[in-house]
C-alpha cells in the first residue's frame, strides 16, 4: 500500500511509478476489534473500503507524475467511490478490467452476514 510503503521505508514522496495492491476488501463481521494473523489479508473494515481508502488517500504522494496504482478491487467495495476519490485528488481513474469469479471461503462462510440488512456494501 502506498501509504504504509513510505512510511515503513522512509522513502520520500514520489518515489515510484507503479504501486501495485490487492487490499484487503472483505467486510469485516467483527468491528471492535482489528484483525490479526492471515486475517489481516482479507478485513478491510465495516464497509471493505478501510485500505483501499487509505490507499485512494496516499496514492497521490507516493508517486511520481505520472505515476499510476493499479488495485484489485472488489466491486462490493464501490468501484466508483474509489474512482471518484482518487479523480478528486487529479489523478485519472478508471476500471480497466472486470472479471467475476466465485467467491473464496471467507466471503463463502459470510454470505448470509453479508446479505443480511444494515450490512455496508450493495
Amino acid at each position: 500500500m502506498p501509504g504504509l510503503v513510505r512510511r515503513r521505508t522512509g522513502l520520500a514522496p514520489g518515489s515510484f511509478d507503479l504501486a501495485l495492491s490487492n487490499a484487503p476488501y472483505v467486510a469485516t463481521v467483527y468491528r471492535r476489534r482489528r484483525p490479526h494473523g492471515a486475517a489481516r489479508a482479507w478485513e478491510g473494515g465495516a464497509g471493505g473500503r478501510d485500505a483501499v481508502d487509505r490507499e485512494c488517500a496516499t496514492a497521490h504522494r507516493a508517486l511520481r507524475v505520472p505515476g499510476m496504482p493499479l488495485m484489485v478491487h472488489c466491486e462490493r467495495c464501490a468501484v466508483a467511490e474509489t474512482i471518484e476519490r482518487l479523480s478528486a485528488l487529479g489523478m485519472k481513474a478508471r476500471a480497466v478490467d472486470r472479471a467475476q469469479v466465485p467467491f473464496g471461503p471467507v466471503t463463502r462462510k459470510r454470505r448470509a452476514w453479508l446479505r443480511a440488512p444494515g450490512v455496508p456494501g450493495p
